[in-house]
């Protein structure tokens, strides 16, 4: 078999072996961090492949001399990805039959070769499932086209990855055209146009005039079955901006690596993975290995579709389980699928991975060239809070290593997979999650960003081998409850940047941050390591959160879920706490919906309290004359949340600009918030008589020694930390409520948030209530579960009508008649009953 270029290695023997190796991994108590290195002196920020010069055609044309037909290249200067200037995506499988072309965030290694007859082929390294050691069938990027195919066989017309360019095994006559590369006049970045022509059965002549028809985002839709193709100029899919490629090399994403300290988004090194995507009938499949943790258990593993399926992802076993046919069919979407082919041509591109009934994992390891912060990804959802993504480093670096045993002390990483007992009543029908169906999972998955999951490994200077996958259960915890189901696709390898010694920490259990002003360093792009274990206790109830860093969708929802809520204050009066629910399902991924120096109240989903993370110690340097060589060293404890691609804002002195807080008590500077008599953007309507305020640092207990120090005792007798406000006659959120204080003495952790009258009584009941989007929630705020479609179904809503005090009054039913006058709670929203 082919390897996938010079990133593959030799596949793991023996599957059982990895339960031993789990078992090690999970016996280890302390977690240490590992050493990293120093940006390099040279090293330059990165801010995006949009601005990266592409290959130019002439070195294209002499690639391609040089390159064969069937023979995947190793050298980094002999593999390529197209990138679309429009839409900032690179070109990639996806579509029709799963091996149409589509433009998605990383792309497929690709190599040149030329024919006979001087024109430029694009191949990827294919090696399909069930075919012979070394076989290399259709492995061309070719536009097919077949007139005969019309009506629903249209789709099978295209541009597919797994094309022969000849007319048959014996028979070379060149039947797929290739394509041109033509340099667009007058752009300094080497951008092209690439066209060719319609298949021809007969081959071509030179005497004979072809149609152009030119590789181009689609301009007329967004899906991604059909987001990129070959059309003519005159096609409505066809666009000038559409139409232009630039060429990368693998070389210059090995150097954007070496030589740039800081991404503003991560490099996106997805194409080191083998089989990331669990594509149908590749050979690569076999990378991912499997492991049962008890032995005679009855679940099992698949990878595929519902109705076509393995049970073992090794090379060569043709045993695909499931069938379709007229007389067994399969109805999906609402469509009746009657034939395997027809099956597979408009569900292949959902292909993806389940464990089911079972206690083990799925893994495989990647070998990576540089130090730095990596982010493994998966698009995952599952029924268990057992099921977690994670990743380790291995102790052997080298390439290639079956030394898999042995792994770096305290480097595992892991997080629980997004749960559906956190998605609406709604989301779960439609995902079809009682029927354990992994065809609308990978439909979900399909093109989606909203089940991402994360974690971050920092691998030292030099680089190293990670070993990540998803496991439900352990060795010691082995035995799956009836109905567990844990699917996933979608495996990502993300590059944060090179600098890991001196990261951003945000932690609640410090009681100042004058690190962040005292020293040389400032944040840009880097990893934030967030504490807020207070809201291990409070998931899916509500907490306050300010934060001095923007977060964007992407980050806000791996963070804390991926149905994680957010409301802004907007109202803040004598008789109302007013907060406006953020629409973040309507924002785009990149864009902020967590702003920095906001009041919020937050909804956390994830499973918070069962992340695992290392403790890291952050290197500083002091500021101030003769002392910038001096070090400070800054520790945040283990199991804290990791959000890589971070930035603080800087002042004009170049040094971090903290705007929105008071030092001497490091709260929120109230001079920073918008007051007006009307709502608008960003703005808090007020009367005058309540204020919001945050506190950046913990408000009681003992002061820290050092910034080493990661905990604190608390002096009952006198608890709040001189200077800070003991929260008399406030406003606050405890355990998912809003709380009054009275009289009472309170103390909050940092990056919290409570609303207190300008006029300091600590006298007479409270007044204020709380309100989410215009409802009064004041006696029942832990109940809600404040969706961004009104509509949607509270998690109560399967067990009946609760009263204020979250009882339940009735059980199976959301019907309130007969009830005695009152308010009840229905579908998360108060009714009331005359």
């Amino acid at each position: 078999m082919m390897k996938m270029f010079l990133l593959s290695f030799n596949a793991f023997k023996h599957r059982s072996i990895f339960a031993v190796f789990l078992a090690i991994f999970l016996l280890f108590g302390a977690v240490k961090g590992t050493k990293a290195q120093e940006s390099n002196g040279s090293a330059s920020p990165f801010d995006g492949l949009e601005k990266l010069e592409g290959i130019s055609a002439s070195e294209m044309a002499n690639n391609a001399k040089n390159g064969k037909h069937g023979e995947f290249p190793t050298d980094k200067k002999q593999i390529f990805f197209l990138y679309n200037v429009k839409t900032g995506l690179l070109l990639n499988v996806g579509g029709y039959w799963g091996t149409h072309v589509s433009l998605q965030e990383y792309g497929m290694p690709l190599s040149v070769y030329q024919d006979k007859n001087g024109w430029i082929h694009f191949q990827q390294d294919i090696d399909k499932q069930g075919a012979s050691s070394g076989t290399q069938e259709g492995c061309s990027l070719e536009y097919f086209y077949n007139a005969s195919n019309t009506g629903n066989a249209a789709v099978n017309n295209g541009v597919f990855v797994d094309r022969d360019i000849y007319k048959s095994s014996t028979d070379t006559t060149v039947i797929q055209r290739g394509w041109k590369i033509v340099p667009i006049e007058g752009d300094a970045k080497n951008t092209f146009r690439i066209y060719t022509y319609r298949c021809s059965t007969s081959g071509y002549k030179s005497s004979t005039k072809y149609e152009n028809y030119y590789l181009s985002a689609a301009s007329s839709v967004v899906d991604v079955d059909k987001n990129c193709g070959a059309f003519l100029k005159t096609d409505k899919d066809y666009s000038v901006e559409g139409s232009k490629w630039r060429i990368f090399s693998y070389e210059q994403l090995y150097n954007l690596q070496k030589n740039s300290f800081g991404f503003k988004s991560s490099l996106d090194l997805s194409f080191k993975l083998e089989c990331p995507g669990f594509n149908r009938d590749n050979g690569a499949l076999d990378k991912w290995k499997t492991a049962v943790y008890k032995k005679g258990a009855t679940g099992l593993f698949r990878f595929g579709l519902e109705e076509r399926y393995k049970t073992d992802p090794s090379h060569g076993l043709n045993d695909y389980k499931g069938s379709v046919t007229s007389d067994n069919p399969y109805t999906f979407n609402g469509t009746k699928y009657t034939s395997m082919n027809d099956y597979q041509t408009h569900l292949g591109k959902y292909y993806c991975a389940d464990i089911k009934n079972t206690r083990g994992a799925v893994y495989q390891v990647v070998h990576v060239d540089h130090g730095g912060s990596y982010v493994i990804e998966c698009k995952a959802y599952s029924n268990t809070n057992k099921a977690k993504l994670f990743a380790v480093l291995l102790k052997e670096t080298k390439e290639g290593t079956t030394n898999y045993k042995e792994i770096v002390d305290g480097s595992l990483r892991e997080t629980v997979v997004m749960q559906t007992a956190n998605m609406s009543q709604t989301e779960q029908t439609n995902l079809h999650v009682s029927e354990k169906n992994m065809d609308y999972a990978g439909k979900e998955f399909y093109g989606s960003h909203k089940y991402f999951n994360s974690v971050l490994v920092q691998v030292p200077e030099g680089g190293g081998n990670i070993c990540f996958g998803v496991r439900v259960g352990s060795v010691a915890d082995n035995i799956a409850e009836d109905g567990e189901w844990t699917v996933f696709d979608d495996f990502r390898l993300l590059y944060a940047g090179s600098t890991t010694s001196r990261d951003l920490i945000l932690d609640e259990d410090k009681d100042n941050l004058n690190y962040l002003l005292d020293c040389t360093e400032t944040y840009d792009d880097v990893v934030l390591h967030l504490n807020k274990k207070s809201f291990n206790k409070n998931i899916n109830k509500w907490n306050t959160i300010v934060l001095p860093v923007n977060l964007n969708k992407d980050q806000f929802t791996q963070a804390f879920g991926a149905n994680a809520r957010l409301a802004e204050l907007t109202t803040l009066t004598r008789n109302q706490i007013q907060f406006t629910t953020v629409k973040i399902a309507e924002k785009g991924n990149n864009d902020v919906v967590l702003a920095a120096y906001v009041p919020y109240i937050i909804y956390p989903t994830k499973d918070l309290a069962n992340e695992r993370t290392p403790a890291y110690t952050a290197t500083l340097h002091k500021t101030g004359s003769g002392s910038e060589s001096e070090e400070h060293k800054v520790t945040i404890a283990e199991n804290h949340i990791d959000i890589p691609n971070v930035s603080l804002k800087k002042n004009d002195q170049n040094k971090n600009d903290l705007f929105g807080l008071i030092k001497d008590t490091w709260s929120l500077n109230l001079a920073k918030v918008k007051v007006a008599d009307k709502p608008g953007e960003s703005e808090i309507v007020t009367d005058g008589t309540l204020a919001a305020y945050g506190t950046f640092a913990r408000t009681y207990g003992s002061i820290m020694e050092n910034d080493e120090q990661t905990t604190f005792t608390v002096d009952k007798s006198n608890p709040i930390i001189e200077g800070r406000d003991n929260l008399k006659g406030c406003y606050f959120f405890h355990e998912g409520k809003m709380v009054y204080a009275g009289n009472h003495v309170r103390g909050l952790r940092g990056f919290s948030v409570w609303f207190k009258p300008y006029n300091n009584s600590t006298s007479g009941a409270a007044t204020s209530k709380f309100i989410l989007d215009g409802i009064d929630y004041t006696t029942d705020v832990e109940r809600i579960m404040a969706t961004e479609d009104s509509s949607i179904d509270s998690k109560f809503a399967k067990l009946g009508v609760f009263n204020l005090n979250g009882q339940l009054v009735r059980s199976g039913s959301t019907d309130v008649s007969g009830l005695p006058s009152g308010i009840y709670i229905v579908n998360g929203k108060k009714v009331f009953v005359k």
